[in-house]
C-alpha cells in the first residue's frame, strides 16, 4: 500500500531508535528518514509536473476548444453538402433528410459554449451518440470516407469533453491536496540529509527543486489570515518565514 505523507512525516520523529519493520527486518531511524525523504521528493516531483500540465491546459483551453469545435463543424458542413447531391464528382444520390440532419448537427456544434461545463458535456455526449446511431444507415455504412469523417468528428467531440472539464478549481484542488504546511517543524530534521544527497549526487537537485516548491505552502499558509484582515504585519511575517525557508 502507498504510505500517507502526513502520517509518515509526523511519525518520523518517533524513530530515534532501532525498530522492527515488516517481517523481522531491522531498520534504523536514519534509513527510515531516507525512505521518507525520497518518498516526499518523488511525490513533490509528481505534483509539480501535474500542476504544470493542468496550468498549460488551462492556458490553452480557449484555443483547444475553438480548434476542436471548428474541426467538428467543418466536417458536418462537408457531409451536409455531400448529401445535397449538388457537389461535383460525388456519385451519391441526393438525400434531403441526411442533408438537413448534418446541417442541424453543424448548427448545434457551432452554438456550443463551455461556460456551463455540465450542460456542454451533456450536449456533446448526445452528439456523439447521434453520430454512432447514424453509422448504421445504409448510405453511410457503405462509404469508408463518410465513416472516417464521423470517426474523426467523434474523436474531436471527445476531446472537447475533456477540455471542458479542465477548470480552475482543479488546480485549486491540487494545491489543497499537496499542501505541506503541516511539515514545518519536521523538515528541519531533513536538512542534513538533503545536503548529503546533493554532495553524493548533484542530479538529485531536480527532485529537491520540486520539494522546495512544495514547501512554499509553508510560507503561504501563515499569511492567509493576515492577508485577509489587511494586517500591517504582513510584510514582517512574510520576511520571517522567507528567512526560515532560506535556511533549507
Amino acid at each position: 500500500p502507498i504510505p500517507c505523507v502526513p502520517w509518515q512525516s509526523q511519525t518520523s520523529g518517533q524513530y530515534q531508535r532501532r525498530v522492527r519493520w515488516g517481517k523481522g527486518e531491522s531498520i534504523d531511524s536514519k534509513s527510515r528518514q531516507q525512505q521518507i525523504l525520497l518518498f516526499i521528493m518523488k511525490i513533490a516531483q509528481y505534483e509539480w509536473k501535474m500542476k504544470e500540465i493542468v496550468g498549460k491546459l488551462l492556458k490553452e483551453k480557449d484555443e483547444r476548444w475553438a480548434y476542436y469545435k471548428r474541426e467538428c463543424h467543418g466536417r458536418m458542413v462537408e457531409l451536409s453538402e455531400y448529401f445535397s447531391g449538388d457537389k461535383p464528382l460525388t456519385r451519391v444520390k441526393k438525400d434531403i433528410a441526411l442533408q438537413k440532419w448534418f446541417q442541424k448537427l453543424a448548427s448545434t456544434i457551432e452554438n456550443l459554449h463551455y461556460q456551463n461545463s455540465t450542460l456542454a458535456g451533456r450536449k456533446i455526449m448526445r452528439l456523439i451518440n447521434a453520430l454512432k446511431d447514424v453509422q448504421d444507415f445504409h448510405q453511410i455504412d457503405e462509404s469508408l470516407q463518410i465513416k472516417q469523417f464521423l470517426g474523426d468528428t467523434k474523436d474531436f467531440l471527445t476531446k472537447m469533453i475533456r477540455t471542458v472539464h479542465v477548470k480552475d478549481d482543479l488546480l485549486a484542488t491540487i494545491n489543497v491536496v499537496s499542501d505541506f504546511s503541516y511539515a514545518w517543524e519536521m523538515m528541519r530534521d531533513y536538512v542534513g540529509l538533503m545536503q548529503s544527497y546533493i554532495k553524493a549526487d548533484p542530479a538529485i537537485v531536480l527532485l529537491l527543486r520540486a520539494t522546495f516548491l512544495k514547501m512554499v505552502s509553508i510560507l503561504d499558509q501563515p499569511l492567509v489570515r493576515i492577508s485577509q484582515c489587511n494586517s500591517p504585519d504582513l510584510v514582517s511575517v512574510s520576511a520571517f518565514y522567507s528567512s526560515e525557508l532560506v535556511k533549507f
